[in-house]
């Protein structure tokens, strides 16, 4: 089994993936418009969010470092009850995306150490994702 975050976007989607796969040396692997799905298609799994534009996004995803994140247009909702951790490297990348993160959003938790990692932030992006970074260095177990 595998399990795959899947985020969704108020028309945000293709900017926001596309970003996080560049900032974190990824790339995207899949990308569905709208617009390209089979007219016969029930209500296009949108519900009582509406009918999209043509031009957003019915499904993307990107592969970053063997892992995959997925995202749509599909939902008019701020995300909400959840934060996508990253666990790096060097102290150094934890730096960068937590930088990179921040750009246009908030420092919810400045890049500090714990008790359990070397470096941990939190970090709400411009698109409303909160996410935790973390490098354990010499605290990971």
């Amino acid at each position: 089994m595998q399990i795959y975050p899947y985020l969704f976007f108020d028309g945000q989607c293709e900017e926001a993936l596309a970003f996080y796969a560049e900032l974190m040396n990824g790339r995207v692997s899949e990308l569905h418009r709208y617009r390209d799905m089979p007219a016969d298609t029930p209500d296009a799994g949108c519900g009582e969010a509406g009918t999209p534009s043509p031009e957003h996004i019915m499904h993307m995803q990107i592969e970053v470092a063997g892992h995959v994140l997925m995202g749509s247009d599909a939902s008019g909702e701020a995300p909400q009850g959840f934060s996508l951790a990253l666990s790096v490297d060097t102290r150094e990348e934890a730096e960068r995306l937590c930088s990179g993160l921040a750009e246009g959003g908030e420092i919810m938790l400045p890049l500090s150490e714990t008790f359990w990692a070397e470096r941990f932030a939190l970090v709400k992006d411009r698109f409303g994702v909160a996410w935790m970074v973390m490098y354990e260095g010499a605290r990971g177990g």
